[in-house]
């Protein structure tokens, strides 16, 4: 075997172990701390190397990194399973390859330390992942620090992709030490490798010293918030028991976790049997169970399909909705899912390329045809017995993941941010720990408490602090169900996150797209330079 093959086999194994490395730092495995190393192998092996040998190495290291973390897309059955098989290579193409190059470029070219070329390239592609092509912010690196509240905090600053760049400036001056250790011509010298652990571990120092003192030991007590945590299977929920059962059973558990005065009662995502949107005595049942929920009524928020026709063109619509049914039992408002999952409830691009409708239809059965909401999902609470009206946010399912909606019911006057949520499709899996860290994000940025009504999976309540003050396991309480009761902690602080946004993340992306042409720059000025040769003085 040539030295040229020995050594892209050494760097193959060495992005691959990085990307086992990244999984281990995620559910189902939890190892948060790996976040701090699991850069390590791969940044090893892409030094030196050129923009396009990067790119490819990085787009092997996507691989195993996405499909350890996503598997749980394969419970679906044989479609989820060849599914994911299709999107770890897709992902990885589309989120990791360029970042990888760009580092590369920016070595090469610049002299870029390690642990601010890492910062840079992360933050600027965990913002852009966010938005570009509807969105995929799962698997961030940030997101295994929701384990450990007194650093997670910093997302306050400048939201997930700010504690991604500090966990990545950490693998940089991790990486440059194992050069200097094993001697690399492309080490940095003891002086600048010092400059750069002084000043990574400044902000690490300095994100420790935020998170204790931004930390609140009281809250003032908020409303008080029942959910209905039904554990209704997948094949139930389509058919395999009654409506009627199911419906009884959550309306018992309704009852339960109505006592003792909640001002707020919900059940999770689409768990209503029948069509509230569609069928008007499901809703008229519903009205009345709220007017006889203690004295005086409780509202009643509740997850349900709805449907209508609309006349142009005339075709039949369908929403992923929460309906809020006020305590005096009339209907109040009504929010439809904005950010839909992919491929489970709409198929994109399905118009000019109908080959990706046939796969789905072939793969899960059926074709999703849900359609986006339009309106931001504040409520207006009624106060019940004679309390005060009070405003929450509403986020369905999977949109907790994303940072800007959370911000925008903040901004808007949320109390508290609402999530129900049916996750039956994943029994058993790493989804809900997964899911459950992008809620600690969202709980933090915005100093927001929020609540999770779960069918299957994880309900409870985040506080504004990142930590969980209550959290109800998979399927506890077992076919029957179980009910949770919980009273929210309120933080009227604001924070940088809720007054600018993404600047950091957005911020990275401008850096980034400067170094890019500082780099190619000096490429036309200076002339190609053989790959692993010592960049030109900057």
């Amino acid at each position: 075997m040539s030295p040229r093959s020995r050594k892209l086999l050494r760097e193959i194994a060495l992005v691959l172990l990085s990307g086992a490395l990244y999984t281990a730092a995620h559910p189902p495995f939890g190892l948060w701390p790996m976040a701090f190393l699991c850069l390590v192998p791969w940044a090893v092996a892409i030094e030196g190397a050129s923009p396009l040998r990067a790119g490819f190495l990085t787009f092997l290291f996507g691989i195993p990194a996405f499909v350890g973390g996503l598997w749980w897309i394969a419970a679906v059955g044989i479609g989820g399973f060849f599914g994911l098989l299709f999107l770890a290579p897709v992902l990885s193409s589309l989120f990791w390859t360029l970042p990888g190059a760009c580092v590369a470029l920016w070595r090469s070219r610049m002299r870029l330390p390690l642990p601010a070329a890492l910062a840079v390239s992360w933050a600027a592609n965990d913002t852009i992942r966010t938005f570009l092509f509807g969105g995929f912010p799962w698997l961030f690196l940030a997101h295994p620090i929701a384990e450990c509240p007194v650093l997670v905090r910093t997302a306050a600053l400048g939201g997930a992709p700010l504690v991604g760049a500090l966990v990545a400036a950490v693998n940089g001056v991790l990486a440059e030490a194992v050069l200097r250790a094993a001697r690399s011509p492309l080490a940095p010298p003891p002086r600048a490798l010092a400059r750069s652990a002084a000043a990574v571990g400044a902000a690490l120092l300095g994100s420790v010293v935020w998170g204790v003192a931004s930390r609140r030991a009281e809250f003032p007590p908020g409303p008080t918030i029942g959910g209905v945590q039904g554990n209704v299977a997948l094949l139930d929920k389509e058919g395999r028991k009654p409506a009627s059962e199911r419906e009884d059973q959550h309306v018992r558990l309704l009852l339960d976790s109505a006592g003792g005065g909640a001002d707020l009662v919900g059940w999770a995502e689409t768990m209503a049997p029948r069509s509230l949107g569609c069928e008007p005595d499901a809703l008229s049942r519903m009205c009345a169970v709220a007017r006889t929920l203690g004295e005086g009524g409780t509202p009643l928020l509740l997850g349900s399909d709805a449907g209508g026709v609309v006349e142009r063109p005339p075709r039949r619509r369908e929403w992923n909705s929460v309906f809020l049914i006020g305590p005096d039992g009339a209907p109040r408002q009504r929010y439809d899912k904005r950010r839909l999952v992919w491929p489970t409830e709409e198929v994109p691009l399905r118009g000019p390329f109908p080959v990706l409708e046939r796969l789905v239809k072939e793969g899960a059965g059926w074709v999703p045809n849900l359609s986006r909401g339009e309106r931001t999902a504040l409520f207006r609470i009624p106060g019940a017995r004679g309390k005060p009206d009070w405003d929450a946010g509403v986020l369905i399912c999977y949109e907790i993941v994303f940072s800007d909606l959370a911000r925008e019911l903040r901004n808007a006057g949320a109390t508290v941010i609402l999530n129900p949520t049916n996750e039956a499709w994943f029994p058993g899996s790493s989804e809900f720990a997964q899911i459950w860290e992008a809620a600690v994000f969202r709980a933090v940025e915005t100093r927001t408490s929020v609540v999770r009504i779960a069918n299957s999976g994880w309900s409870g309540l985040i506080d504004p602090n990142g930590e969980a003050r209550v959290m109800v396991g998979e399927d506890a309480g077992g076919p029957g169900g179980t009910t949770m009761r919980v009273t929210v902690p309120l933080d009227d602080r604001g924070t940088p996150y809720l007054a600018l946004g993404e600047w950091f993340g957005n911020g990275a992306i401008g850096l980034g797209l400067l170094l890019v042409v500082w780099a190619l720059r000096r490429i036309v000025t200076n002339g190609p330079r053989p790959p692993g040769a010592p960049a030109p003085p900057a």
